[in-house]
């Protein structure tokens, strides 16, 4: 499946494929997609604060917990919750600005082949196509020419073309056979604020929604949550113009359901945010091979 742009600011049109599994005809009630429009605004905003407050103050509950490969990794306990909450800060070397990074996130996370590289452990991921979000019927969100103004506020309009909703059904593999394997349904929203800001995040349906959903499951697998993973890039303003790349931030806590040593889910956590490097080496490999092909 794909879907094309046919800005009318844009003479270049721009494709993008999906390769992953289409689940069609499931039906939403619109209260339902409205309750997930307010917690899409919800963890927006929570990935804007995670991502403004630096560990460097004093008055906040991030603690350093290691850096590797200029890439410093925080870590966040919250409150009768024993999956603590990491966050990772670095550069990804790319010409690309933000919202044509968000592009190419979008391009990656539709590729299923490219989400088995990147993620050793899903097994299955399936597009729940559901039209009240438009998932991929829409052809103005990929390359669509963004202001050089930002949007006034941070909040979810199923109207805007700047923001993207899909709704996954993952499958994941756990790193121990005495550990049942886990399945997740998430909302993942893809918004590019401007061309020098955008963020890419995704959370849990909630399990009551679940169930009275009828979403797909697996009663072989437990349910897993995502409280909150993702992006956040930003060209910095004080920086110079023509300097490359883009300043990145990523977030990520889960609940794993069941139960897994904490140990465990905490070292899978902490090393997560080192996705900072793996983009930033991989998108220099293809940037390197585009001007070499030229």
């Amino acid at each position: 499946m794909s879907f094309n742009n046919n800005n009318n600011n844009n003479n270049n049109n721009a494709s993008i494929n999906c390769t992953l599994p289409m689940i069609n005809n499931v039906s939403i009630p619109n209260e339902i997609i409205n309750q997930w429009n307010e917690l899409l605004n919800v963890k927006l905003n929570e990935l804007i604060d995670d991502s403004n407050n630096t560990s460097e103050q004093d008055n906040n509950d991030w603690k350093f917990y290691s850096e590797k490969d200029n890439v410093k990794i925080y870590s966040k306990t919250i409150p009768n919750d024993y999956n603590t909450k990491y966050k990772g800060i670095g550069k990804i070397k790319t010409k690309k600005n933000a919202s044509e990074f968000i592009d190419w996130l979008l391009q990656n996370h539709l590729n299923l082949k490219k989400r088995k590289e990147n993620s050793k452990e899903l097994m299955e991921c399936h597009l729940i196509n559901i039209n009240q979000l438009d998932n991929l019927q829409n052809n103005t969100f990929y390359n669509n020419t963004i202001d050089t103004n930002t949007i006034d506020n941070n909040t979810v309009d199923n109207n805007n073309v700047n923001k993207k909703i899909l709704v996954e059904w993952l499958k994941v593999e756990t790193p121990s056979v005495f550990i049942s394997n886990r399945e997740f349904h998430v909302l993942t929203m893809f918004y590019k604020k401007s061309k020098d800001e955008g963020f890419m995040f995704g959370t849990s349906i909630p399990n009551n929604q679940d169930n009275s959903l009828k979403l797909p499951t697996d009663n072989n697998l437990v349910r897993a949550f995502v409280k909150l993973s993702g992006w956040y890039v930003y060209k910095d303003k004080k920086e110079e113009e023509e300097e490359e790349g883009l300043n990145a931030v990523f977030i990520c806590h889960s609940d794993t359901g069941g139960y897994i040593p904490a140990w465990i889910v905490n070292t899978a956590m902490a090393s997560q945010p080192m996705a900072i490097k793996t983009v930033s080496d991989e998108l220099e490999r293809e940037e390197s091979l585009y001007n070499t092909s030229k």
